[in-house]
């Protein structure tokens, strides 16, 4: 599986592609509507969840890595959930903004996790990613 490439590695990502993955997070948050909850897929180190709350959203994030989450959880100072794509453990039309920084281009089907962001977003939400 192509997720298992990232398990066991969240210290070394933190210190080497977060940093590059960071640059794209100013346009993601952009412009994203502030009247509702923000979720964050495959939130890493949670620079995006913690961009958005200054941004004034109402931001979670949920990481299938539970070391990364973990870390992400001490940074952010709350919880973030364990749970990864194609299968969520969120509801159907929970979030107005779905975002997915780097996230679909290491899942063995990008399809069907770009169908499972958009089962989250709530109608008329927004749903934002970016791939290399």
């Amino acid at each position: 599986m192509a997720e298992a490439l990232w398990t066991g590695v969240a210290h070394a990502y933190a210190r080497s592609f977060a940093g590059l993955c960071a640059g794209a997070i100013p346009a993601l948050v952009a412009g994203l509507p502030r009247d509702g909850r923000l979720l964050d897929v495959g939130c890493g180190t949670g620079a995006l969840v913690q961009a958005a709350r200054d941004e004034g959203h109402d931001a979670i994030g949920v990481e299938p890595d539970a070391e990364m989450a973990a870390l992400a959880s001490t940074a952010l100072g709350t919880d973030v959930v364990v749970g990864g794509l194609p299968d969520l453990p969120m509801a159907d039309d929970g979030f107005e903004a779905v975002t997915a920084s780097f996230v679909l281009n290491h899942v063995d089907d990008p399809r069907a996790g770009a169908r499972e962001l958009a089962r989250v977003a709530a109608p008329g939400g927004t749903v934002r990613a970016t791939i290399w």
